[in-house]
């Protein structure tokens, strides 16, 4: 991170990335309310025929007398227009394509079963959104960290290379030792960092050892059980959050304006990777992302700046999107930001086929072979535990 983005910005503890988190983001602000108007007054003429043919000026009146126009007086001519506006209404409205129900199915480019992209335009600006659909049921996640193989940085397609993943994004900000996380982590045995932040209100979890639990899930800190259903996940990541569960968004306004990536979740359960690679603001960044097509409940920041990136290794796609840094230059080619921890996406593995004897019979019992085959697994009962 360039030298000059430390400049006259507070930073909420010792991190590396400290210019691209305001203080306090989570710190809730009501929007200021708004400035009553209070219409001003306007003087109105009567035109009244008898008084201009008796040589009479007209008189000044203060919303006393409506104003005469094509033979109708103002209320009545504004009666007239408000019934013909209803009536076209009524009869042209049912005739346009409902294009706003149909929208949300189109947006989804289908990369292969259980993975889906997106991209959005973000409204006020030029900025675009590209957004990562991931169902739990194909997929697993998987935290792909330095300090956990004892490797050195690496840039996520060389993370997608080594561990084989189908998509990666930023797991989290990381201290100047370029391998701790800001947040607590963990994965299995292995504690990256094991000391829960106070002003990280969000949660990534995933490998339940409940399976009644969602394979991956957010959990807000506002859940008053979210320390107990910590315990029951291999796979931990905390971060800021930007909005709630309730949709509502925590991060201050105002501030710098950067790349971002995120992760959420969806009402459906879905996991969602998000990535702007152009400079934005955050508030403003959360606040659209709960006006787009993507039913997004928490949505959990976790990297800025020319760090930030989103890997898509799909069956039939590759793309690689990596963040702009604050002098405007795309971070492109070789020069894409080498981070030490990440957060990856492995297929599952398909289910063994069935043993089969002699000439393929099958040495299952009779009610084995008869029983239905799924051919997928079932879709988590809710979005949140």
């Amino acid at each position: 991170m360039h030298k000059d983005l430390l400049a006259g910005l507070a930073s909420p503890e010792h991190v590396r990335h400290a210019p691209c988190v305001p203080r306090y983001p989570e710190a809730s602000r009501s929007s200021p309310p708004l400035a009553k108007i209070r219409p001003r007054p306007y003087a109105q003429k009567c035109v009244h025929k008898k008084a201009w043919a008796g040589g009479s000026a007209p008189a000044m009146h203060r919303h006393t007398e409506p104003t005469c126009v094509m033979g109708r007086t103002r209320g009545s001519w504004h009666s007239w227009l408000s019934a013909c506006c209803l009536w076209l209404t009524l009869v042209l409205l049912p005739t346009l394509p409902a294009a706003q129900d149909a929208a949300p199915a189109d947006l989804w480019l289908p990369l292969e079963p259980g993975l889906f992209l997106g991209e959005f335009p973000l409204d006020e600006t030029e900025a675009r959104l590209t957004a990562l659909r991931i169902d739990p049921r194909f997929f697993d996640f998987v935290l792909c960290s330095r300090s956990q193989d004892n490797g050195p940085v690496r840039t996520l397609s060389q993370w997608g290379e080594e561990y084989d993943l189908a998509a990666a994004i930023n797991a989290s900000m990381y201290l100047p030792d370029d391998s701790t996380s800001t947040g607590y982590m963990r994965q299995g045995t292995h504690t990256n960092n094991g000391r829960i932040v106070q002003r990280f209100g969000a949660f990534f979890v995933a490998g339940p050892t409940d399976p009644q639990l969602p394979g991956a899930a957010i959990l807000d800190r506002d859940n008053p059980r979210w320390r107990e259903l910590l315990d029951k996940y291999s796979l931990v990541i905390q971060n800021y959050r930007m909005t709630g569960e309730d949709r509502r968004v925590l991060w201050s306004p105002g501030g710098p304006h950067y790349a971002i990536s995120a992760v959420a979740q969806d009402g459906e359960g879905h996991i969602l990777f998000l990535h702007c690679h152009q400079p934005v603001e955050a508030h403003a960044f959360a606040r659209q992302i709960l006006h787009l097509p993507l039913n997004a409940r928490t949505v959990m920041y976790v990297e800025g700046g020319a760090q930030a990136g989103l890997l898509v290794r799909s069956a039939t796609l590759r793309r690689e999107l990596a963040g702009i840094s604050a002098t405007g230059f795309l971070v492109t080619g070789n020069l894409r930001a080498a981070v030490p921890n990440v957060l990856g996406v492995r297929r599952k593995a398909a289910p063994a086929p069935a043993a089969s004897g002699m000439h393929g019979e099958s040495t299952g019992s009779a009610e084995a072979d008869s029983a239905p085959v799924r051919e997928t697994p079932q879709r988590p009962d809710s979005a949140q535990p």
